[in-house]
Parts: structure tokens; C-alpha cells; sequence
């Protein structure tokens, strides 16, 4: 209700409900998943950039870990000035000003995007001036951003780092996914805590901690950025004391972030393909017949007893793993249609990847052509 949010709500009948923490809707929630692909391929530069994240990490121009063949260009030492002003620009167009005062700390990322610009691309050529807080300038450099020069993440150019790369033939390619937590804290004692202490056994004591006081009930929330690259636990605990001189006992809280692989998407021909089945539960004795275009006449059978549930996924090691495989029939695609049967009712999916076919997505119908299949989405997936 406006700027309220009704986070409980008792009521005669229906007792006590309790908003959830990762409500899908909770806009404190933050997001449930990430579109960058996690590390750099060495070859992250495809097109020409959009975006560039950047890392302050102070120092001069000797640690630069990637000079582009003699291309990038470099004076001057920012040594550990702290904060400072960062402006990336092509001498006409800025894709990024943090502004006056200086205000980026060490180790903070920015970003910096040809949206800004209000261009669709980087130049050939940018350059990077850093600046402290009396607006001096501690460092200029020059970085050839046409992607004909190596450009990935990780590099290292001057004061700054490659944090993440997107270009415009590819996905934002990142050192490591940010994530935002967010804590909860509530006094359930019937006396005023003091000295709450609240500790991330990954990232340490959580900004704003200690909570000097909290009132009976009181509920206090608390924020904290990191960054993962692989599946990460993070245990909260938090300590407090009360006003009447007793100690809470520690109360712990825990977290899971697990890294995703991006969705893949084919663009030439499929040789194999996995599905899973995602439509109505099918009670009884079910046979799942998979029959590929190229060689209709051998078709891969999949028996289930006791029905056919929603979730299953369709894998046979005589199919190398996949559901369908053209390599253990002797052919190298599947064809532009496969067909599979539920107790013979016909679903034809489109295989030719003229339309997109895209991992955790519903596989593409052949008639009308793409639409969503009501009953499987693709897991993986084999081109030739």
C-alpha cells in the first residue's frame, strides 16, 4: 500500500501468515538468475563491445597484464587514491562519467556502455581518464576497442580490470556473478537487543552491523554484495545481548547460490537431443515412441510402467545419453522433424534449428512452426 508492504498478517480464523523471504514478486528479493556466462573463453571480444565493467583497482601502468599487441597506451599512477572519478569516452562520445565528486572506491566495478552514448557500439579506440578526489588527473589510456586487439575478462589495463565484456555478437561475459543479499533480522525476545551482531561466514561482518538497538519485534534489514564463480553456502549468524544484561543465544541462517549454464541455442543441424517431459501426469502404462525424420524406420523406445510424470527426462546410454542420438543409428542429424508418440498420440517437433531451439526452453512445434510444445523442453542438445 504505497510505500508500505504487508510483510505478516494475523488474523481470527486463519492465524498467522508470513510473506516469504524469496517471494517471486518481492522486489527486495532480487533476481533469481543471471544472463552472464561465468569466466572469459580467452576469447571474449566477438563484434564490438557494448559494455565494459570495470574494476578500480588503483596502481600504475605496470601492471598491465595485456598491452593488444602494442596497441593500448598508458601514463601515469593512480597508486591508491581512493575514491576516484572514472570517464571512459572515444574523444566524443561518454560511455561513462561517475561524475564530480569522486566517489568510485577500490575494488568497486562500473560499467561502461555504448547506451550511454547513445550509440550501438564502442569505437575502435577508447580512452579512460582516472581522476582523484582534487581533480587531478592520475592517469590516461588508451584501449583499442574494436575486438581486432584481445580484449577479455580478467585483463588487466593500468589501474583497471576486464570485469565483465559484452559485445554485440554474445552474451556478458563476467569474472564472477555478482549477488546481492539481503538479511533479516528480528528481535523475537519480549526485551530490547543491543550490540546485534550479524556475520556472512563468506563476506564477513554484513554492512550496518552491529545494530546498536532493536525493540521487541523489531525487524531490521541488511544488504551485502559479492561475488561467486562457483556454487556458494553462505551461514549467517547473529548475536546480540539484551538490555537486561543476558546473552541470545547465536541464532544461523543459510543461503545457497548455484552457478547455471547459460542457455544454448543451435544454429545449424541437431544430431541429438534430450527432452523432458513437462505436461500432465499420464496414469498407466505409457510408451514414448521418438522417431527422427532421417531414420523413421528406427525408432528409440522409452517404457514406463506405473505412468508418465511430469519432470521426466528422456536418457538412454544406447543413445550415447541423449534421447535421440542420429550417431548410434549410423546418421549425423536428425532431420528437420522428430516425432514422438505418447501411447501413439502424434507431437511433431521442429528440428532443423531454423527456429530457435533453446536449452530450458519448450521445444519448437512443427505446426504452427516454433510455437511451444505443450508436453517437452529441450535439456540438451547435439549439433553436427
Amino acid at each position: 500500500f504505497g510505500s508500505i508492504r504487508l510483510i505478516e498478517l494475523t488474523s481470527t480464523n486463519g492465524g498467522t501468515v508470513t510473506l516469504p523471504v524469496s517471494m517471486p514478486d518481492d522486489p527486495m528479493a532480487g533476481e533469481t538468475d543471471c544472463t552472464a556466462v561465468l569466466g572469459g573463453s580467452g576469447d571474449d571480444c566477438t563484434g564490438r563491445p557494448v559494455r565494459l565493467d570495470l574494476r578500480y583497482l588503483g596502481g600504475d601502468c605496470d601492471q598491465t597484464t595485456q598491452d593488444q599487441d602494442g596497441r593500448f597506451e598508458c601514463d601515469g599512477d593512480a597508486g591508491t587514491a581512493d575514491p576516484v572519478r572514472i570517464v571512459v569516452s572515444d574523444g566524443s562520445d561518454v560511455y561513462l562519467d561517475t561524475g564530480s565528486p569522486a566517489n568510485i572506491s577500490l575494488g568497486e566495478i562500473v560499467s561502461a556502455t555504448a547506451a550511454n552514448a547513445g550509440t550501438d557500439r564502442f569505437g575502435a579506440e577508447t580512452d579512460i581518464f582516472i581522476y582523484d578526489r582534487g581533480g587531478n588527473l592520475r592517469q590516461v589510456m588508451e584501449l583499442h576497442t574494436s575486438c581486432s586487439k584481445p580484449l577479455n575478462a580478467g585483463n588487466v589495463f593500468g589501474a583497471l580490470q576486464i570485469h565483465g565484456i559484452q559485445t554485440n555478437g554474445g552474451a556478458l561475459v563476467v569474472l564472477a556473478a555478482q549477488v546481492d543479499y539481503r538479511y533479516v533480522v528480528t528481535n523475537n525476545s519480549d526485551s530490547p537487543a543491543i550490540n546485534v551482531t550479524v556475520v556472512d561466514d563468506q563476506l564477513g561482518e554484513v554492512p550496518g552491523s552491529p545494530i546498536a538497538f532493536m525493540a521487541p519485534g523489531e525487524t531490521v534489514q541488511l544488504f551485502a554484495t559479492g561475488f561467486i564463480d562457483e556454487d556458494t553456502t553462505n551461514i549467517v549468524s547473529v548475536d546480540a545481548e539484551l538490555e537486561s544484561g543476558l546473552t541470545c543465544d547465536t541464532a544461523q541462517a543459510s543461503s545457497t547460490v548455484t552457478i547455471v549454464d547459460p542457455p544454448q541455442e543451435c544454429d545449424g543441424s541437431l544430431q541429438a537431443l534430450t527432452v523432458q517431459y513437462h505436461g500432465p501426469d499420464v496414469v498407466g502404462p505409457t510408451t514414448v515412441r521418438i522417431e527422427a525424420k532421417e531414420f523413421r524406420n528406427d525408432p528409440v523406445f522409452y517404457d514406463f510402467p506405473n505412468g508418465l510424470t511430469a519432470g521426466t527426462i528422456l536418457t538412454s546410454a544406447a543413445e550415447n545419453g541423449y534421447s535421440i542420438d542420429a550417431a548410434a543409428h549410423g546418421e549425423n542429424k536428425l532431420g528437420s522433424k522428430t516425432y514422438l508418440y505418447i501411447n501413439n498420440e502424434e507431437e511433431v517437433i521442429h528440428t532443423s534449428c531454423s527456429v530457435p531451439i533453446i536449452t530450458g526452453q519448450p521445444a519448437p512445434l512443427d505446426d504452427p512452426k516454433g510455437d511451444p510444445s505443450p508436453n517437452w523442453t529441450v535439456v540438451d542438445f547435439q549439433e553436427d
